[in-house]
């Protein structure tokens, strides 16, 4: 009951940025004049197609979602909740599969990818609902209860090491395993010319955000806001450490 009055915050959140993954792909094509032809020829043996569908369900379920939830009606909302939570992970999982099943990139065929990319929306998706509440709260006049955004932030403390061990699990896979092509993207994260950002990742994105919001300080909103910003950072240092350092090392 308590995270209703934020709902509409998180679903007008999720529509941005799934216009925003639209805006992704358009750059992606190469032609952004031929768009209507990934409807009207779909080649569904690439990844890139299926991207674009379940983006496109689930932005209807999200608009239907914020609408249904300014008209009050409880019992349709509902229902559309429990159907955006599959469309929630294949958004996700599909986004990893365009770089996962690529087996022609160092670093990228990994089945690791997917849990990960879901384990890390979810941080980087409640770090920017936490901070668009703050932003409103404190700017816009927004009443939003400070209780519930200390309750917000404390999903951290469960979503930061699920994070912390799917990477894990991919650099020992990775690392054990000492495949050149891989190894070699390893060096360029541990040590090469993207260890500023990797340990920005580890040590800011989550062993600070994680030590705050186990702390007392964690459980005020400004812990929370600076938690919330860290995370994030973190996540969009973890998208550039996932994708830039593997062109530097095609197989």
């Amino acid at each position: 009951e308590k995270f209703k009055p934020i709902s509409r915050v998180a679903e007008v959140i999720a529509i941005i940025s799934l216009i925003l993954a639209m805006v992704a792909i358009l750059f992606d094509l190469g032609r952004p004049e031929r768009l209507l032809h990934l409807f009207i020829y779909p080649q569904f043996n690439s990844p890139l197609i299926w991207d674009v569908f379940v983006i496109n369900i689930y932005l209807v379920l999200c608009v239907a979602m914020l609408y249904l939830s300014i008209k009050g009606k409880v019992k349709p909302l509902k229902t559309f909740a429990y159907i955006s939570i599959p469309a929630f992970v294949l958004v996700h999982s599909v986004t990893a599969w365009i770089f996962g099943l690529m087996k022609s990139q160092a670093g990228w065929h990994t089945a690791i990818l997917a849990p990960l990319f879901i384990a890390s929306a979810l941080v980087s998706g409640l770090a920017t609902i936490i901070l668009a509440l703050l932003f409103a709260r404190r700017f816009l006049g927004v009443q939003v209860g400070r209780d519930v955004i200390v309750e917000l932030g404390r999903y951290f403390k469960i979503l930061l090491p699920i994070l912390f061990y799917f990477l894990f699990c991919e650099f020992l896979t990775a690392g054990f395993a000492n495949v050149p092509a891989h190894s070699a993207v390893l060096k360029e994260l541990f040590l090469g010319r993207f260890a500023g950002i990797f340990w920005f990742d580890m040590a800011v994105g989550i062993i600070i955000p994680y030590l705050i919001v186990v702390s007392p300080f964690g459980k005020t909103t400004v812990g929370t806001g600076v938690v919330s910003l860290f995370s994030f950072l973190g996540v969009f240092a973890e998208r550039i450490d996932i994708i830039l350092p593997s062109f530097f090392h095609p197989s």
